[in-house]
């Protein structure tokens, strides 16, 4: 598949649960009236519990503190984004892509733009990266890193968004992400012959076999 790139989903408030509060958090510290759903230690119990504690915490925070309830930002899935925002996405990595690259010539030979910095920075930190406990702290702050470019280079206002590909595994080309409508960042892509992906991880070899487009 030809998709456009696009720069990892992850973050505080994912309804796809990235990051779930300690299970040794008591509920009695959680500062809410609403009853938890599903049984203890469940995915759905840990997901809403987490909400829960960070929304109490952020209540106690006062605007003289850094991180308050006025100056988090909440991602959102693509999908239940409206069009408007959807595009001013999209046009705010458009910008980053005309912005002049920052990165050493002798260590990222390829980029041309702010877009391609990021690009290269997560493929030279590859193998840092990924199947090993780095994988969330970097990407967090990588995701982060990136957020800020977005809003403080090209005027950006809102929240990176999220991809909830679980919701879309049978058909990914069904998402509104990759629907290649004009508030989407792509399509699938005119199909060419292509052989299986091999993908070794964790003692497992895996086979991925070739897309449509």
């Amino acid at each position: 598949m030809k998709f456009t790139h696009l720069l990892c989903f992850t973050g505080l408030l994912l309804g796809n649960g990235i990051r779930a509060v300690p299970v040794d958090t008591p509920d009695s510290s959680i500062a809410t009236a609403e009853k938890l759903p599903g049984k203890p230690n469940s995915f759905e119990y840990q997901d809403a519990k987490y909400k829960a504690y960070v929304k109490s915490e952020l209540k106690k925070r006062t605007k003289l503190d850094p991180c308050n309830q006025f100056t988090v930002h909440t991602r959102r899935e693509w999908g239940a984004m409206n069009g408007n925002d959807r595009k001013n996405y999209i046009k705010a990595v458009q910008c980053l892509a005309t912005k002049p690259a920052r990165s050493d010539p002798k260590i990222v030979p390829g980029a041309r733009s702010r877009f391609d910095d990021f690009v290269g920075s997560h493929i030279q930190q590859g193998y840092n990266i990924h199947f090993n406990g780095n994988l969330f702290a970097w990407h967090r702050a990588f995701l982060w890193e990136y957020e800020q470019a977005l809003r403080n280079e090209c005027g950006y206002r809102g929240a990176h968004p999220y991809w909830d590909w679980p919701k879309y595994y049978l058909d990914p080309a069904s998402s509104p992400l990759f629907d290649g409508s004009d508030t989407s960042l792509g399509s699938n892509g005119e199909y060419f012959p292509h052989g299986a992906t091999i993908l070794t991880a964790f003692g497992l070899t895996l086979t991925l076999p070739g897309g449509t487009g």
